[in-house]
């Protein structure tokens, strides 16, 4: 399938808070609307969580509307003209089910291929030399805009293995010792960044909908007054950084796919913690899954 070419220009401008998060791009002035946007997105985020689409019942494609609700709304919309796509429900073949037309399941789990990065979507290496950190990585772009593009690797394990071994590891952590540790990047690898989707969760930032990072102190006290488990979170040290236009650049000849994915599958590696995947076995688990729920797997090679 060619990916999906459509703007996302009516979303919300992006910002990164760098006192949760890390200062991640240069000359950032997040503070202020920090608050106000976080809520804001937050408020987005809970309308799609309870929509049809997201539950995996009938979703509408007749009501256009959708693609202009905010940004949860307008990836569910996109994702469910990909899914339909995907069934041959806009073809003008006989064999077409009629009753199926403009109505959709989408499942919790899905993905697609994009045609340009977003903020929330995922990169996912696609050339075997692009060293031991990013070949086979799976990235949530977390920031992407003319000032350049941050992310968090999700499935490189750091060889340390756990928090405890950390040592940079805050008092304001301690609930999260016995947990598995990640490599975000090789950037500012002395920051720790909490990735997870407990919208409970004070003082986040809001990726994307139901997706949050930040909120450490928080979090700690909550796994550690019982009130949260540490499975519902994943910690990681550092983070990957692109200078403006150099991801562009990658992209161009040929380094990643891009992909837009459901909540509940990025947040899937995050759970999947609890099954004691470590190193290149986990690393290429989620680079093959996210591959095949896209449709690029099997596909095309590997660039060399």
């Amino acid at each position: 399938m060619q990916p999906l070419f459509l703007s996302s220009s009516s979303l919300s401008p992006p910002l990164i808070c760098q006192r949760d998060i890390g200062s991640f791009l240069p000359s950032r002035d997040c503070l202020r609307s920090e608050y106000q946007h976080s809520r804001a997105r937050k408020g987005v985020a809970a309308s799609a969580r309870h929509s049809s689409a997201g539950d995996g019942k009938e979703a509408s494609l007749d009501d256009h509307s959708s693609a202009s609700q905010g940004a949860a709304n307008w990836r569910l919309f996109r994702a469910s003209l990909v899914q339909q796509e995907r069934a041959g429900l806009f073809s003008d073949s006989a064999t077409a089910v009629p009753q199926l037309r403009g109505r959709l399941v989408l499942p919790r789990h899905w993905a697609h291929e994009l045609g340009a990065p977003e903020r929330g979507c995922l990169l996912v290496a696609r050339r075997p030399d692009m060293g031991p950190l990013h070949t086979q990585s799976v990235v949530l772009l977390l920031e992407h805009d003319q000032q350049g593009s941050a992310g968090l690797i999700l499935n490189c394990p750091s060889a340390n293995a756990r928090v405890r071994s950390c040592t940079c590891l805050p008092d304001i952590a301690g609930a999260f010792k016995q947990q598995l540790l990640y490599q975000g990047g090789s950037v500012a690898t002395e920051r720790l960044h909490l990735l997870h989707g407990n919208p409970a969760v004070a003082d986040t930032f809001e990726v994307m909908d139901g997706i949050y990072t930040g909120g450490l102190a928080h979090a700690n006290e909550l796994v550690a007054s019982g009130r949260a488990s540490a499975h519902e979170f994943k910690l990681l040290a550092g983070y990957t950084h692109w200078p403006a236009g150099d991801l562009q650049r990658e992209i161009a000849r040929g380094h990643w796919w891009l992909v837009a994915a459901s909540s509940d599958f990025v947040l899937s590696s995050v759970r999947g913690q609890q099954q004691q995947m470590y190193g290149v076995r986990e690393k290429a688990a989620l680079w093959k899954s996210t591959l095949q729920l896209a449709g690029l797997w099997p596909g095309p090679r590997q660039h060399h």
